[in-house]
């Protein structure tokens, strides 16, 4: 079968040599032969030839046309009655159809023959002669557009977690298969998928799934799979045609101590809890002799033991000096999730007790944020002041501070501050804390005679734009969710005359950052692209948070 490209459509119309007139047409009776067909292009008693009027520069699409001519010669010299290209008839332009002209639509060419993956469509020329015989005597492919009636009327995206788990690791390790479905006539449409980070696998270069038509129905469906690199919650996008469809997939960071670290003396014990957004799959200790490690007072010991949580939800352990022990040692006890991940703290055995004249019954936290604000940019542009309080006969007390998702400032090389008195059996201590990744801050303090503390802080990533860009038809539009777990100062736009970006209460975003409200789904605005957008016409939108940390998204307008 002939591919009718640039190389192959250069055909020569050649003349076929004129054709008798058969015994039908001089009076004479007619002579057929006695198989009627079908007959292949081998068994063919016609040849001829095809060419295009002109060549197509792209894949023929809805409303477009293409003229064909050709030549057909009857080697039996019969007449030829009819020639059809397609199914449609051609007009005869020369005596027998030694030249013939067809036009061919788009649909013409759809209906034809079933195209391929790659748009292109079979095309067969055949002639019917005198005797009413059907002669093939051209095959040849045409291309054509595989979507020029796609109407999506709604558009989802999914996320299925390996082995019915509730989350994905942030370290890459596991993937969450997303799946992609559309109704309306969706087949053949193109879908860009976005994730706010991590990767995604099973797009192409450009990022897009291919929607595939489920027979009997108005549904398609595509599928990828997700890779988390990052720790939260993660949104991801689909766009096509104008639709829009999200989810947002939970990526666990890596267990974490509160306190990692701490000093004990002999008959001391802390509670250590394990933070995680995960499930906790088992915990185990190094060898030692003068700490013990306790789960519901069970020991946990160099073998992994299965963790579960207690009645308050959490994953706890105790950790206590021995009575009696007469020599210094730690354990660095590590527990990991059910997808690997593994955090650890360490906890070290004094066997000198601190000074008798100092006495700490409690210890407690507290965190002040600049502008009394409840959470921290996780770019580390603002630091928030800690404070170490103990009551008892504090005063001189050592306390070691430990804290994740950030570096505190003011502690010693043993992580420790000394407490100053600040009044009568009380006494603290002030250092700083600077977050450098976005989550859940845990703070903690701990005294060596088992008196702890714990506080937390939310730190907070850039803003997130969803879809994080996208193209829109002329005269339609779509919401652009601004996703943060802080809080939003406001969001601006380039000026354009072909795509407007309001609030959803219809304020203008383009003239000055705009406060936003919030929608069914949160906060968002809207972007909408005029009936007479000038193609390629696109605009910026930027969404920056009462830190400073922004996110920005293009949109660009295109002919439908």
């Amino acid at each position: 079968m002939k591919n009718l490209t640039r190389a192959a459509l250069a055909l020569a119309l050649a003349l076929a040599p004129l054709a008798a007139c058969d015994a039908a047409d001089a009076g004479e009776a007619l002579s057929c032969p006695s198989d009627p067909g079908p007959f292949t292009l081998a068994q063919s008693r016609v040849t001829g030839t095809v060419a295009l009027e002109a060549l197509p520069d792209a894949p023929l699409s809805k409303g477009d046309t293409i003229v064909i001519r050709g030549t057909a010669n009857h080697e039996d010299g019969l007449a030829i009655r009819q020639v059809v290209v397609a199914g449609v008839a051609a007009t005869l332009n020369a005596f027998n159809f030694q030249r013939w002209t067809v036009t061919l639509s788009y649909q013409d060419l759809v209906l034809a023959g079933t195209p391929d993956a790659g748009g292109q469509v079979p095309v067969e020329a055949a002639a019917v002669d005198a005797c009413g015989n059907r002669y093939p005597f051209e095959a040849f492919t045409l291309p054509v557009d595989l979507t020029p009636n796609i109407a999506i009327t709604d558009l989802t995206v999914t996320a299925t977690y390996p082995g019915e788990r509730s989350s994905l690791p942030s370290n890459e390790s596991a993937a969450a298969a997303l799946t992609i479905t559309a109704t309306g006539r969706a087949g053949g449409a193109h879908v860009a998928l976005h994730a706010a980070s991590g990767k995604l696998q099973g797009v192409n270069a450009a990022g897009e799934v291919l929607l595939v038509a489920q027979p009997g129905t108005d549904v398609a469906t595509a599928t990828a799979l997700f890779y988390a690199d990052t720790p939260g919650a993660v949104v991801i996008t689909a766009t096509a045609e104008g639709a829009l469809g999200s989810t947002v997939v939970t990526a666990a960071a890596r267990p974490v101590f509160a306190p990692s670290r701490a000093v004990l003396v002999p008959s001391a014990s802390l509670l250590a809890l394990i933070v995680t957004d995960g499930v906790l799959d088992s915990c185990q200790a190094s060898p030692t002799t003068g700490l013990a490690v306790r789960q519901d007072g069970s020991d946990i010991g160099t073998a992994a033991v299965a963790m579960e949580r207690n009645e308050l939800g959490r994953y706890q352990l105790e950790v206590a000096g021995l009575a009696g022990a007469k020599q210094a040692d730690s354990v660095t006890v590590t527990c990991r999730d059910e997808y690997g991940q593994s955090g650890s703290g360490t906890f070290t055995l004094t066997v000198t007790n601190p000074p008798s004249d100092i006495v700490v019954d409690d210890v407690s936290l507290a965190i002040a944020v600049p502008q009394g604000r409840d959470h921290l940019p996780a770019d580390g542009t603002a630091t928030a002041v800690v404070t170490v309080a103990a009551t008892g006969n504090p005063a001189n007390a050592r306390v070691i501070l430990t804290a994740s998702n950030g570096v505190l400032q003011g502690i010693g090389l043993d992580g420790g501050v000394t407490l100053g008195a600040t009044g009568d059996g009380e006494a603290g201590a002030t250092v700083l804390f600077t977050p450098n990744a976005a989550g859940t801050a845990v703070i903690t303090a701990a005294y060596s005679t088992g008196a702890t503390a714990i506080t937390t802080v939310p730190v907070v990533a850039a803003p997130r734009l969803a879809p994080a860009g996208a193209t829109l038809y002329a005269g339609t539009g779509l919401d652009v969710a601004v996703l943060t777990s802080g809080e939003i100062a406001g969001c601006q736009a380039t000026p354009s005359a072909s795509i407007t970006v309001t609030t959803l209460d219809g304020g203008d975003v383009t003239a000055a950052p705009t406060a936003i409200g919030d929608g069914p789904g949160g906060q968002a605005v809207h972007v909408e692209a005029a009936p007479d957008a000038e193609d390629g016409a696109s605009i910026t939108l930027t969404c920056q948070d009462v830190w400073g940390q922004f996110a920005s998204a293009t949109f660009t307008a295109t002919a439908p």
